[in-house]
């Protein structure tokens, strides 16, 4: 049995992200899914993790470069992604890009046992403008993705409670503008190469946590 949920921010009716606020989506739901027990999947795949396949490349302002190779083999993704946000970066498309890389402009995908979550910031810069100008614009305008899915051969009540759970945790994190502290559940193998960010801690009540006791007859 299945059940998955896919989701995107903003929608293309809505103003639409910036680089960096779209890249401060992708940590906060990678750091959230972290601290519920979930690990990176580390593979050559463009698809699962990586930089628009290839048709692109990410440019510091220090004129530094980091390309799909570079960041689908980093060992620590969430450093990579934490120096992106506090230098400024700029997309830098190249090669069939247009037709490649839009809808995968950086992808990283996570799992735990019988979940996966896959994660995709997209260029939405032509569907926004429109096919004719956002042809010829930079890449300026960005959404952030996520699928969840559940993936078992009997689902349960209790499973779907869990499944809520996780997809309630990362609409939270994707709607947050600052960096998040996720205090883990789960203790992840985390790496002593993840520098800290200024963070905010979140105020998120998960409802499927809430325990709401019983009234008795003389309450």
């Amino acid at each position: 049995m299945e059940k998955e949920y896919m989701n995107k921010y903003p929608t293309l009716e809505k103003d639409q992200f910036g680089l960096n606020r779209a890249l401060i989506a992708m940590l906060n739901s990678r750091r959230y899914l972290t601290s519920q027990g979930f690990q990176e999947i580390f593979s050559d795949d463009d698809n699962g993790n990586g930089i628009a396949g290839g048709y692109a490349t990410i440019i510091f302002s220090d004129g530094s470069k980091i390309t799909n190779d570079n960041f689908k083999k980093a060992p620590n993704r969430n450093l990579l992604l934490q120096e992106m946000i506090l230098r400024g970066i700029k997309l830098d498309p190249s090669g069939s890009y247009d037709d490649r890389g839009r809808a995968r402009v950086i992808t990283s995908t996570f799992n735990r046992d019988v979940y996966k979550v896959h994660f995709a910031i997209k260029d939405t810069t032509k569907k926004k403008l429109g096919f004719f100008k956002g042809f010829f614009h930079d890449a300026e305008m960005f959404s952030f993705s996520y699928h969840l899915t559940l993936n078992q051969d009997l689902i349960k009540d209790s499973d779907i409670e869990q499944f809520e759970k996780y997809r309630a945790g990362l609409e939270d994190a994707i709607q947050q503008e600052t960096p998040l502290d996720y205090a883990p559940q789960i203790q992840p193998r985390k790496s002593s190469q993840d520098s800290e960010l200024p963070k905010h801690e979140t105020q998120f009540i998960n409802p499927w946590e809430v325990q709401i006791p019983k009234l008795g007859k003389n309450v």
